[in-house]
Formats: structure tokens, C-alpha cells, sequence
């Protein structure tokens, strides 16, 4: 396991002590626009700490088959957008919600806006030229969470500002979970094929 491996493990668990930090506070909570919110971080957190570890990974195995000067520029955005992230969720974890939200969704619009490529690993060109223009449509998302983060953060109209938020949450972690179902499924589809194909030529 190279370095960079180890690094994507201890960048994903530096979210666990934020994830405990917010199960405690929405214990303690007092308001259902305190509850909501803190919902909705928690429907985040495991997602962006699995990505965080995820991105990592993918920049060292693209690395290795196919060096690019891209990837150096792209490496240093996805670092300082855990950075962000993490202390946005620390930021939350000790009862600054609305603060914490606001720093993570800066860090979200902020990679978007910055990031010059996407990689996609399994194809035979992995590093995808991607600029802001191509994400159009989570940067739009991103920015209507973030105008109800600050609307919360304000104290204005909080509990819908919070109703939103968790439901923008559960719409982009569903289909986070919709796209990892289908390359799964693609996964175990080839696997199987070449099981089956393997059994053939070898009775």
C-alpha cells in the first residue's frame, strides 16, 4: 500500500470523531431547526469522507499508469477542499451549525469552481478534462444549499431554510447511492462473465 493509500485512510477517518461530535449534538439539540440541520450533516459527512478517501486513491492509481502535470493541480484542490470540509464538520460537531454548513458548501462550490479535470479510472483515457461549465448542475445545487446555509446562519426563516438543506442532503446522498449501485452492478456483471468464461476453458 503506497503512501498516498494511508493517506486516503487517515483523510476519511478524520470525519469519525466530527460524525460522534453530531450524533451528541443532535441528542442535545433543542430546536427541530437545530435537528434538521444536523440530519442533514450527517447524511453528508459519511459521503464526503468516503470521496475525500476515494479521490485519494483514485490520483495515485491514475498516477502510476498515466503521469500528468493535471493531476498535481487536481491533488492540491482535492486537499484543500477535505481541509474545508473538516473544519466545517468540526465546526458543527461543536454546536456552530450554521457556520460549519456554510464552510463545507464553500469547499464543495470551491472544487467545483477549481478543479480542472475528472478522473475516471477504469477507461483507457482516466483524466477527463472538467471545468466549471461541465458542473453546471452541482455547482447550482451546491449554491441553493449554501443560500439557505446563510439564511439559517442569520436566523432567518430557519426551520424551512433547514427543511431544505436536508432534503437537497437526501436528494444528492440517493443519488450518490444510485450511481455506486449501477458501477457495482457493472462490476459484478464482468466478474461473473469472466468467472463463467475462465470455467469454459478451464473444465
Amino acid at each position: 500500500m503506497g503512501i498516498s493509500f494511508t493517506r486516503a485512510a487517515i483523510a476519511t477517518a478524520l470525519f469519525v470523531p466530527a460524525l460522534v461530535g453530531l450524533g451528541m449534538q443532535l441528542v442535545q439539540a433543542s430546536s427541530w431547526s437545530s435537528r434538521l440541520l444536523i440530519l442533514a450533516l450527517l447524511l453528508l459527512a459519511p459521503e464526503q469522507a468516503h470521496m475525500a478517501g476515494a479521490d485519494l486513491r483514485q490520483i495515485q492509481s491514475v498516477q502510476r499508469r498515466h503521469p500528468d502535470h493535471r493531476l498535481q493541480a487536481f491533488y492540491r484542490v482535492v486537499w484543500a477542499t477535505i481541509v474545508g470540509q473538516l473544519l466545517g464538520f468540526y465546526l458543527a460537531a461543536v454546536g456552530q451549525f450554521g457556520g460549519g454548513l456554510v464552510m463545507i458548501l464553500g469547499s464543495l462550490i470551491g472544487f467545483n469552481l477549481l478543479a480542472p479535470i475528472r478522473l475516471a479510472p477504469g477507461d483507457e483515457a482516466p483524466i477527463i478534462a472538467c471545468g466549471p461549465q461541465d458542473r453546471i448542475d452541482v455547482l447550482v445545487l451546491n449554491s441553493v444549499a449554501g443560500g439557505l446555509g446563510c439564511l439559517w446562519w442569520m436566523d432567518l426563516g430557519r426551520f424551512w431554510a433547514a427543511v431544505g438543506i436536508l432534503l437537497i442532503a437526501a436528494v444528492y446522498v440517493a443519488a450518490k447511492f444510485k450511481s455506486y449501485y449501477k458501477t457495482w452492478r457493472k462490476s459484478a456483471s464482468v466478474s461473473l462473465a469472466h468467472a463463467a468464461s475462465a470455467a469454459e476453458e478451464h473444465p
